[in-house]
């Protein structure tokens, strides 16, 4: 059943279905910001993994240079 309302100038869609509410308004947003923060947060760690694993490979080569 549509919610259609009769007025003296004609017939009227409801303007509720017109506006967004509120409640689902802000989901799409949440859900964005969770994807954009996991996807920076997991960056971040991969960053982190490899730079300490670049560190510790070249601090490894200078302590054998260092040796010779």
């Amino acid at each position: 059943m549509t919610d259609i309302q009769v007025s003296a100038t004609g017939v009227e869609a409801d303007s509720s279905r017109l506006k967004p509410h509120g409640a689902t308004l802000w989901k799409p947003v949440l859900v964005f910001m969770l994807f954009v923060l996991t996807i920076s947060l997991t960056g971040y760690l991969v960053f982190q993994r490899y730079k300490d694993v670049i560190k510790s490979e070249k601090q490894s080569e200078l302590g054998g240079i260092a040796e010779l």
